[in-house]
């Protein structure tokens, strides 16, 4: 006589059924060509200019939340949901007024996860403050950052310290902070760009303050 022992757990529903953040059914998911990047034998930096055409926007974001358009665009670019973001992004129905976010000290985002929030932050109008310090970032992170948030009417302070970017990568940034008259900080501190590349984009955004600070006659 043997015993059969069940390896499924007697405490709650199975693991697989428990999903860490359900995938919205709407929405076709990201193109398989777009969701392997990069390719084999390619760097892990390397820059796909085209990637946020392969994904379906949002034809509108009524009724939804901060959450749910994570969920939507991580299905869309085909990233499995940060457990951090899916904690942090507020579930209020039409509030898309966040002024200040970070992505959490230690919680590695990478290049191709951080376009859904990405989504997510270009709608908050409101928002004047973003840290993604040592979001496990390269070059091609900072161009989604500068393509992405080129157009943001309100965002103040980007904190990008930290990550593995390069000079190719800041010089991105340069023409983001050029593009983008908003933008009156970027902490660039522990990554790869050179000097003369962080002493561009320092000495125009200590201009743009310098501007910023003197009273109208």
């Amino acid at each position: 006589y043997k015993r059969q022992v069940s390896t499924q757990s007697t405490w709650g529903p199975p693991r697989s059924s428990v999903p860490l953040f359900p995938p919205p059914d709407d929405g076709p998911p990201l193109d398989p060509q777009c969701a392997s990047w990069p390719l084999p034998g390619q760097r892990s930096d390397a820059v796909r200019p085209d990637v946020r055409e392969c994904v379906q926007p949002l034809a509108g974001t009524s009724g939804m939340s901060n959450r749910g358009v994570y969920a939507y665009y991580c299905q869309q670019y085909g990233v499995r949901p940060n457990s951090v973001l899916c904690r942090v992004l507020s579930d209020a129905t039409d509030d898309f007024s966040m002024s200040e976010f970070a992505v959490g000290p230690n919680n590695l985002l990478g290049d191709h996860a951080l376009l859904p929030l990405l989504e997510v932050l270009r709608l908050n109008h409101r928002l004047t403050a973003l840290d993604l310090a040592w979001g496990g970032l390269r070059t091609a992170g900072a161009r989604h950052v500068a393509t992405v948030l080129r157009g943001h009417p309100s965002l103040r302070s980007i904190s990008l310290n930290g990550n593995m970017i390069t000079s190719p990568g800041g010089k991105m940034l340069y023409q983001l902070v050029k593009q983008n008259p908003s933008i009156q900080q970027m902490h660039l501190e522990d990554t790869l760009i050179n000097q003369v590349i962080r002493g561009r984009i320092e000495a125009l955004l200590a201009s743009r303050r310098a501007s910023a600070t003197i009273a109208p006659a």
